[in-house]
């Protein structure tokens, strides 16, 4: 015959075992919630609520001579060196030949100053331009163009131009880029005329073709890189 009195330790270690279980379980799907959380955070919420970053690198290298032509390799490549996925709205790139004569050339207005005692800019050419309207940028597009975090977009050209008529080769490259895969943002590529401006008459220029929406972040961003190179021997 079993007395009560020798059932009670019994039955305490019972429900103290039953209650370890239930404690070891909780945290166990604590553990695993948590791990969710973070995974899910640090994977898909916070690099959706960083900024787009950009490199740009650009490039002019002479390549070869025949008779009165000489050859140069323009190369440019935009990488995505952030976190989040980009969309490439639009792109322009401008080519240009420049001829220097001797004497002082400044700009200066405020907040920027350009001297340079020995040379001046007197005649400039636009030799090569491209622009490129995409997805996002029209309601026409000709394609849809994405960079996940480390893919690169990359540009190489080759020009061709009379030898001894330039001093300098400057070559302009242009992406505009976005984290918004659904809006329009309307842009335009405009092409300067001299009535326009001296200074940049021939180029191609991306503008804003409609205001932005207020928002808490610039609906795109215009990233843009400057190569040059002497053709002098």
């Amino acid at each position: 015959m079993t007395h009560p009195q020798e059932s009670q330790p019994e039955s305490f270690l019972q429900k103290a075992e039953s209650i370890s279980h239930i404690v070891q379980a909780l945290a166990i799907l604590a553990a695993g919630f948590w791990a969710f959380y973070t995974f899910i955070y640090e994977d898909r919420i916070k690099p959706a609520s960083e900024p787009p970053i950009t490199s740009i690198t650009t490039s002019l290298t002479p390549v070869g001579k025949k008779g009165p032509l000489i050859a140069i390799q323009a190369k440019t490549q935009l990488r995505n060196i952030g976190k989040v996925r980009i969309r490439l709205l639009a792109d322009t790139f401008n080519v240009i030949g420049v001829t220097v004569q001797t004497g002082k050339s400044e700009e200066k207005h405020s907040g920027y100053l350009k001297s340079n005692l020995y040379s001046k800019e007197v005649k400039s050419q636009v030799l090569m331009k491209s622009g490129e309207l995409l997805k996002g940028a029209t309601a026409n597009p000709n394609a849809s163009y994405y960079l996940d975090p480390d893919e690169s977009v990359n540009k190489d050209f080759i020009i061709y131009l009379p030898d001894n008529k330039f001093d300098l080769i400057r070559m302009k490259s242009v992406f505009v880029i976005t984290k918004n895969f659904t809006r329009i943002l309307p842009i335009k590529l405009v092409q300067i005329t001299p009535a326009q401006s001296q200074t940049y008459q021939g180029q191609l220029l991306l503008l804003e073709d409609a205001p932005c929406p207020n928002e808490p972040e610039p609906c795109y961003t215009q990233n843009e890189a400057t190569a040059e190179i002497s053709l002098w021997k």
